[in-house]
Formats: structure tokens, C-alpha cells, sequence
């Protein structure tokens, strides 16, 4: 599968996930959790609503944008959990993996997602696309 495939399949289930997150919300009433994510240059934030299920879901869907063309927040460059029950676990990801992970104990996260240098030899943090991120939570067992 090529790298432009494997985006693009990316990106469909993104789609999907999204316009399936109201029948997960309503199996799982009640768990949600609130994740704020920022841009600490612009000051922009939005606090998202996250089903507890550990589906994952695009970021600008959940800030309501089903476009999915996020440009409020710009590179977010930091997330936090707000609104959460104890055990919970987030995980923030993209096309190339796991972004970021926050918890009931670690709430706070910086959000940079792993790129490579000018001449492809090193890999370096590069600012987050929000439009290629998704967001998970579920509650993690004793």
C-alpha cells in the first residue's frame, strides 16, 4: 500500500468514525470526558466532548466542524484533560501514530507530531495538522 493510499484510507475512516459517534454515544451515556486542546501562539482553544468507548474520532469532527477543515485552531500545540472521571485514558493520534497520551494523572500534554528534517535524514517535532488528528478515550482496568 503506498504512503498517498494509506492516507487516504486514513482519512476515510476518520469520516466514518465521525458520522458513527452517535450511536457510540448513546451505547455509553453519561461517559464523556472533556479534552481542551490550544494553541498557545494564537490563544485559541476548544474544549471537545469525547465519548469513553475507545473509538477514535477526527478532532474537527468533534469540535462540530464536519468539514473537517479546522482553521480556529490553527497548530494546536497543547491538549488537557478538564472534565474526566478517575482511570481514563486519551490518546491523541495521526497518519504516523500515537501524538500524545494524557490521563486522570497526567492531564497535561504538549502535542507535536513526529516529522522529518529539510534533507529526510532526521526526524524532528513538527507542529500537529489538526485536520489528520483523532482522539480516543476509554477507561483503563484496575
Amino acid at each position: 500500500m503506498t504512503p498517498v493510499t494509506s492516507h487516504i484510507l486514513f482519512c476515510l475512516m476518520a469520516v466514518l468514525l465521525c458520522t458513527a459517534s452517535a450511536n457510540t454515544s448513546q451505547q455509553q451515556e453519561g461517559s464523556l470526558v472533556t479534552v481542551q486542546i490550544t494553541d498557545d501562539v494564537t490563544g485559541a482553544s476548544e474544549d471537545l466532548t469525547v465519548p469513553v468507548d475507545g473509538l477514535y474520532r477526527s478532532i474537527p469532527c468533534l469540535a462540530g466542524d464536519m468539514e473537517g477543515s479546522s482553521k480556529a485552531l490553527g497548530s494546536p500545540t497543547s491538549a488537557q484533560l478538564t472534565n474526566f472521571m478517575p482511570g481514563v485514558v486519551c490518546k491523541v493520534r495521526d497518519c504516523d501514530g500515537e501524538i500524545a497520551s494524557l490521563d486522570s494523572e497526567s492531564t497535561f500534554t504538549v502535542l507535536h507530531a513526529l516529522g522529518k528534517s529539510s534533507d529526510d535524514n532526521v526526524s524532528v517535532n513538527v507542529s500537529m495538522d489538526i485536520n489528520q488528528a483523532l482522539l480516543s478515550c476509554h477507561i483503563c482496568p484496575n
